[in-house]
């Protein structure tokens, strides 16, 4: 791999480093991971209501039935925890919160006063139910860390006597910067406690459930939502009149052996968005907290190392391959990747590993996208190179097609099969002997002009003039599909070339020109070759001295175009052709040649 595109890769992982502890993307990770929910509940999983939960909650229909102010609601939930422990409810969690007494502004009789410190004495006391109560708290920094501060006069001082300090759990959530509810905090700093560690409520129903502390050093963790499990919530009025009535049966199939959370569920109370809904009740999202809890279902984030590993292997696997394929290939293979990587974090979600997601995937388009970008200017740059270098040895209509071609022009040398052209004038020595150097030179010039334009004009690389003479060939630096009969089709254009000069140059008084053309077909190394100094795009090998012989022997044959058999065997059927036989080549063994003498009706 060049080092350029190390660089890129390089300052990819490094942007993607950037990134991570910034927190630029931190609003679009977490919208990513609210995808993954709902995606893991619709394909991954099936649809179940938890049995170890259930939510009694205050909604807007039992508020109307009702029809008292919720301050006075104390008795009433009296009668519900009394008979929820009579029924043996595993835990009662209170997810609500007392900011005023209402003894504090009106008189009641002391067993309305005392009902619900009665019930929940009795629950907790008599039928062995664990009780947890929900306290709000504000918190502030101080040294570094929050500390939570909260009303010591309530509920604490309500209920502290009965449930006891470790019977109170905070209920706050923490929301990100979009206000949903992803992630919880397992314990607070409380100075009312003397700065003593303070739990979460989820943290604490569940560690009640489990009967021991949880298996995990966090403070906070991300909630690991399970959309696909649902709880059942039952209406805070029918469960009061339920407990009315004493029904063992209701009671003893609703709440045996459970968790059972009661809360607001009303449209104007404690309501918060999160993945689960729009509008999601806080008593649900503690239920989706204490579940991931109780079940050992903790969502794992990636170790930092991990991740980096991740990125950097990402990121040079997709340099790498952008780097060497087509950009219709490097676009396939890079839509693979984000799939693959895309279903692989999925994969993990499910087996609650939390991997990032949207750092990943930018360095892979940044990897993709900065290769071909890199790649484009230094192609744009050696396609202009290379355009300057060929239009001196081919038309521009083939320099057109080098630049669009996909296919590599290999400069430092390459085997191909070419057809090779050799052509000299006849007798040129004394025709130069006999007149002035400035007419041997415009009478070269005018024709090496017509040569070459004929040459070009049938797609072939002028090689350089030799004297008198030139040397071209066919089918490079560009693929041509048959180079033989375009080299043939140049001879003939040549030869009638050749008469039009003539002809001009007799009726200007001036000598007249004949010249010999031989064409041989084989495989040559072409190349750019020569020093440091001065280079030269040609053909090297034996092809290429068999055709400088082949050229020559059209004087002692007496015609004017020869072809070898190699030549032959790639034009038979499309041009006319004479058999001469062997001929001694100079150096090496006879060859059998062919005179050219036209092109067939429709070639």
């Amino acid at each position: 791999m060049k080092y350029q595109y190390m660089i890129i890769a390089f300052l990819g992982i490094a942007l993607s480093v950037l990134v991570e502890y910034s927190g630029v993307f931190h609003f679009v990770e977490m919208k990513s991971l609210d995808v993954r929910y709902n995606l893991r509940s619709s394909l991954l999983q099936q649809k179940k209501i938890s049995e170890q939960i259930v939510i009694i909650g205050i909604d807007d229909p039992s508020i109307a039935e009702i029809k008292q102010p919720f301050i006075l609601w104390d008795t009433f939930f009296a009668e519900i925890i009394e008979q929820l422990g009579k029924y043996q409810a595993k835990i009662i969690a209170l997810d609500l919160i007392w900011t005023k007494h209402i003894d504090d502004f009106i008189t009641r009789s002391d067993k309305e006063r005392n009902a619900l410190r009665r019930a929940l004495l009795i629950a907790q006391n008599k039928y062995h139910t664990n009780i947890v109560m929900g306290v709000g708290a504000a918190t502030r920094v101080n040294e570094g860390s929050e500390v939570v501060e909260m009303d010591t006069s309530l509920p604490m001082k309500q209920f502290g006597a009965i449930v006891g300090r470790n019977g109170f759990g905070v209920v706050n959530t923490l929301p990100d910067a979009d206000n949903f509810i992803r992630r919880i905090k397992l314990y607070y700093k409380s100075e009312i406690m003397d700065k003593k560690m303070l739990p979460g409520f989820s943290n604490l129903v569940a560690v009640d459930y489990l009967g021991k502390p949880l298996e995990t050093e966090q403070e906070e963790l991300f909630i690991n939502y399970q959309l696909n499990k649902t709880f059942s919530v039952l209406a805070f009025k029918d469960v009061l009149k339920m407990a009315r009535v004493n029904n063992s049966d209701y009671f003893t199939r609703h709440f045996k052996n459970k968790i059972v959370l009661l809360g607001v569920t009303n449209v104007s109370g404690d309501i918060l968005p999160s993945p689960v809904a729009q509008e999601t009740p806080g008593v649900v999202i503690h239920a989706h907290a204490i579940d991931m809890l109780i079940n050992h279902n903790l969502l794992n984030k990636t170790p930092l190392l991990l991740t980096l590993l991740l990125n950097i292997l990402l990121s040079f696997l997709v340099v790498y391959y952008s780097s060497r394929r087509s950009i219709r290939t490097a676009v396939i293979l890079t839509i693979v990747v984000l799939l693959l990587y895309s279903f692989a974090n999925l994969w993990l979600f499910n087996h609650n590993v939390l991997l990032a997601y949207v750092v990943p995937i930018l360095l892979i388009l940044w990897s993709f996208g900065m290769t071909f970008f890199y790649r484009f200017v230094s192609e744009e740059r050696s396609k202009r190179r290379l355009a300057k270098f060929f239009r001196s040895y081919v038309n521009e209509q083939v320099v057109k097609d080098i630049l669009s071609s996909d296919k590599p022009i290999a400069l430092e040398g390459k085997r191909e099969k070419i057809c090779i052209l050799f052509s000299d004038i006849r007798n040129f020595t004394t025709y130069s002997e006999n007149l002035p150097p400035e007419e041997v030179v415009k009478t070269l010039n005018e024709y090496f002009s017509a040569m070459t334009e004929v040459i070009l004009d049938n797609n072939g690389t002028v090689d350089k003039f030799i004297g008198d003479g030139l040397m071209a060939f066919f089918g490079a630096p560009l693929y041509i599909d048959n180079p033989t009969l375009a080299a043939v089709k140049a001879s003939l254009q040549m030869r009638q070339r050749l008469e039009l000069l003539n002809t001009k140059w007799q009726q200007e008084g001036r000598a007249q020109l004949n010249n010999g053309i031989g064409l041989h077909t084989g495989y040559a190394l072409v190349g750019n070759i020569g020093s440091d100094k001065k280079m030269d795009y040609t053909a090297i090998g034996d092809s290429v001295n068999t055709a400088s012989r082949v050229e020559g022997v059209t004087k002692t044959v007496g015609v004017p175009v020869l072809i070898t058999q190699a030549a032959y065997d790639e034009v038979a059927q499309q041009v006319d052709c004479q058999a001469k036989g062997e001929v001694p080549l100079k150096g090496r063994a006879a060859i059998f040649v062919y005179e050219v003498k036209n092109l067939r009706e429709g070639i």
